[in-house]
């Protein structure tokens, strides 16, 4: 799955620089919710957001450079501009074969980004310029030219994310998948030992454990052992976040 701005939510520039301030911050931090529960972690975005006018006189290149813009979120933006693409480009249309041969209207708007996160399968993410962005699910018509039938217009719904809310949502129903996806997977102790990284990145092995995992373990008794470590997972990551919380 991969994460498509939402080109509808673009709306700046802002009245003024506090809310477009805080349109970043809550756009970032957003991004870092759901970037591990998705194929890719760069943003396919409708246009180079290094340089665009954030708010009346506040051009983006003020925002990166504002002493009063806590420094990591630059970092963090910063590095989600380098590993995102540009689909307005000529590079972009040969490297994923994507051309303009469809529409996608919501609330009678077109958007070439909801066309190609619907077509792809994506999760748009969207700025939060209105509350109407905060809803789940962005609903609209997707049209294409049929051979045999003509113009073919179609309900269409993309995933969205915005906001703290719905992107811990997003995150804990993509967790869920890939963790039942996983489980089907699991026959031996090789298998859990093969996916340890990717599911259990808060737990500690030791190399008893892990001599075990290899040699030991199989059938049934691996399940067991999946669903008890996915316990302990979600236990360390809940405790993680009170920690944080606290501090």
């Amino acid at each position: 799955m991969q994460l498509v701005v939402n080109d509808l939510s673009a709306k700046f520039p802002c009245p003024d620089k506090k809310m477009g301030q805080d349109i970043m911050e809550n756009f970032i931090n957003t991004y870092y919710l759901v970037k591990n529960v998705v194929d890719d972690n760069g943003i396919l975005l409708d246009q180079d957001y290094r340089s665009f006018e954030l708010a009346k006189d506040y051009r983006m290149e003020h925002w990166l450079n504002d002493c009063q813009v806590d420094i990591e979120q630059k970092r963090r933006f910063r590095r989600i501009l380098n590993q995102s693409y540009t689909i307005d480009s000529e590079e972009f249309e040969q490297e994923y074969q994507w051309k303009m041969e469809a529409e996608f209207s919501h609330n009678e708007l077109t958007s070439r980004s909801c066309q190609l996160a619907y077509e792809i399968g994506g999760v748009l993410i969207s700025f939060l310029s209105d509350s109407s962005w905060k809803q789940t699910v962005i609903k609209g018509i997707y049209s294409y030219l049929d051979e045999k039938r003509g113009m073919v217009s179609e309900d269409a719904d993309i995933p969205n994310v915005s906001c703290k809310e719905n992107a811990i949502l997003f995150r804990n129903e993509q967790e869920k998948t890939l963790s039942l996806e996983k489980r089907k997977s699991i026959h031996s102790g090789m298998d859990i030992f093969m996916c340890k990284e990717e599911m259990f990145p808060n737990l500690i092995f030791c190399d008893n454990a892990l001599k075990q995992l290899q040699t030991e373990i199989g059938g049934t008794e691996a399940r067991q052992v999946y669903r008890r470590l996915l316990e302990l997972q979600e236990a360390t990551k809940k405790w993680e976040r009170t920690l944080t919380r606290k501090s």
